[in-house]
């Protein structure tokens, strides 16, 4: 994956050894840390292969709005969404869920582990109001 000058491996960390990078979210305020990981990968979920840097970078989750669907097929859509976000150098591990709302609204909810070894969650929602971030980033109490 190509980052703007920077790889995981220039990320900066704090004393603790946690992820310092910065970066700007969709509204260009600076974000840092755990942040800029969940902001990266909601972009991923929301490109079309090969609309980055990258050819192979990205997954377009809108094609799944209005998509008839049946439970095993949630399973099958969070393995792709876990395969997606395990590309990311800075991803250790992921869990993923993925659920559909009476009115069809997806919902997926995350555990996200980086390889500086925390996990942090968040969730997002894919709706006719397109993608919402309906939970920040979160770290896991020890």
């Amino acid at each position: 994956m190509i980052y703007p000058g920077q790889d995981f491996s220039t990320f900066l960390t704090d004393k603790n050894g946690t992820v310092q990078r910065s970066s700007l979210d969709l509204s260009f305020v600076p974000i840092t840390g755990a942040r800029v990981c969940q902001e990266t990968i909601l972009r991923k979920l929301q490109c079309p292969p090969g609309s980055m840097d990258d050819p192979e970078w990205g997954i377009d989750l809108r094609t799944y709005y209005n998509a008839s669907m049946r439970s095993d097929d949630l399973g099958v859509l969070g393995a792709v969404i876990r395969t997606e976000i395990l590309k990311e150098e800075y991803v250790d591990d992921a869990d993923v869920i993925v659920l559909l709302s009476a009115d069809g609204t997806l919902i997926v909810d995350i555990s996200l582990t980086l390889a500086d070894e925390k996990t942090y969650t968040f969730a997002f929602s894919l709706s006719e109001r397109g993608f919402q971030a309906i939970l920040d980033v979160a770290s896991n109490p020890d």
